[in-house]
């Protein structure tokens, strides 16, 4: 796609409620475990991958995105020397 560089952020969440109490549950874990098994295929077409520690939040943890988002920030701020290489 013409571009030198990739870098790649991979949100894998960990905490998981007791067990899926609604479909949607269901489908949000499925896919969730889906995007687990294909993450090797992008990793190895990225020149760094920056991997924030999500593991405190639930792939549906909306109302907690401002936690998430600083994070991210935190995992991308760490990262900087790598991406300024």
């Amino acid at each position: 796609m013409g571009v030198s560089h990739v870098l790649a952020i991979h949100l894998r969440t960990g905490a998981q409620s007791t067990g899926p109490q609604t479909m949607f549950d269901v489908i949000g874990r499925s896919f969730n475990f889906a995007l687990d098994r294909s993450a090797g295929t992008w990793k190895a077409a990225s020149d760094l991958v920056v991997e924030p520690d999500m593991t405190d939040f639930a792939y549906d943890d909306f109302v907690r995105a401002g936690e998430m988002i600083r994070v991210v920030e935190l995992a991308m701020r760490q990262a900087l020397p790598q991406v300024k290489a």
